[in-house]
């Protein structure tokens, strides 16, 4: 079931995608494979959250190094820096994972979220805010979910658009 999801939302991924790339060049099969690794690590925090030990153990076994961390907020990349899966834990208590993939544009990471979207059973809030796309609400067996989907952004190591998925308590 897991490899049908990840496979799933790679295959929404690449059906998006309006690439100025020519299809046989080294970028483009540096992204296809980076959303591939990034769809696994999305799989996995939807179906482990809120258990970040499990998260983390998990993302390690995919490949992913951590990188920077503090009490509550972990970073883990893989070696190229391709794909970066940021794991935060709040006061609330909430629970957040946010996945950033290099390169990746807005409309490939709407299609991207849509498995976490799916999964929630979530209804869409927002589509445009500062720095916001969209922004799902819904709730899995025992807590409330929003998914937010991110502008590219730039960052020293990584410039992408970024998926998140926040759960936190019912209320």
């Amino acid at each position: 079931m897991r490899t049908a999801l990840v496979l799933s939302a790679f295959g929404l991924v690449l059906a998006s995608c309006n690439t100025t790339v020519e299809s046989t060049g080294s970028t483009a099969i540096a992204m296809e494979a980076n959303l591939l690794v990034a769809a696994e690590a999305a799989q996995t925090c939807q179906e482990l959250m809120p258990n970040f030990d499990a998260i983390k153990g998990e993302l390690v076994s995919q490949g992913f190094s951590r990188k920077e961390g503090t009490s509550s907020i972990d970073l883990f990349a893989t070696a190229d820096w391709g794909v970066t899966t940021q794991l935060q834990l709040g006061d609330v208590p909430n629970w957040i994972c946010v996945v950033t993939v290099d390169g990746m544009t807005s409309d490939q990471a709407v299609a991207f979220a849509q498995p976490w979207v799916d999964a929630i059973d979530a209804s869409l809030l927002s589509d445009s805010g500062r720095d916001v796309v969209s922004v799902w609400r819904g709730k899995d067996e025992a807590y409330d979910a929003v998914v937010v989907v991110y502008e590219p952004f730039r960052a020293p190591k990584i410039q992408g658009a970024s998926i998140k998925l926040e759960y936190r308590r019912a209320n």
